[in-house]
């Protein structure tokens, strides 16, 4: 499986905290997917969340 995290997600303190395990941490391109923060929290601050959203012919690079 692979897991593409941003921001504080990257923190292997973070990942450990929730019981997320990994063998290695390396760059990525997920292609045809563009990341979009269109998911808005539910706490009433306006924040959002990111997602990965299909979109042919783009390029998504991740690290």
């Amino acid at each position: 499986m692979f897991y593409f995290p941003y921001g504080s997600n990257m923190s292997p303190d973070r990942l450990d905290s929730r019981g997320i395990s990994y063998s290695s941490a390396q760059k990525g391109v997920l292609n045809g997917y563009r990341l979009e923060f269109n998911k808005m929290s539910n706490n009433g601050s306006g924040s959002g969340f990111a997602n990965i959203v299909y979109e042919r012919k783009i390029c998504c690079n991740l690290l």
